[in-house]
């Protein structure tokens, strides 16, 4: 599952870099590492045991996925401003 992770980025990557197609690797970035942080709290805890590593894990995920909604949420807002009539 990590290396399919990392081959999507990557493809992603190798896109946005050869032909300009899809978003830019740094917009990927904060989103795909709240995915890798939930996917290693998952595999840290399938003896159903809550210990330090996985809610650090966890927590970590919660940061990195709000730092990816704060990296669009003014792009958002932007985009809706120029969209108004004036």
């Amino acid at each position: 599952m990590l290396a399919g992770l990392l081959a999507e980025w990557l493809a992603l990557w190798w896109l946005y870099r050869a032909r300009g197609l899809g978003p830019a690797p740094a917009d990927l970035a904060a989103g795909l590492a709240a995915g890798l942080a939930l996917m290693l709290a998952l595999r840290l805890n399938v003896s159903d045991r809550l210990d330090g590593p996985t809610l650090m894990l966890l927590a970590g995920s919660g940061l990195l996925h709000a730092l990816d909604l704060a990296r669009r949420w003014p792009r958002v807002a932007r985009v809706r401003q120029e969209a108004l009539p004036e």
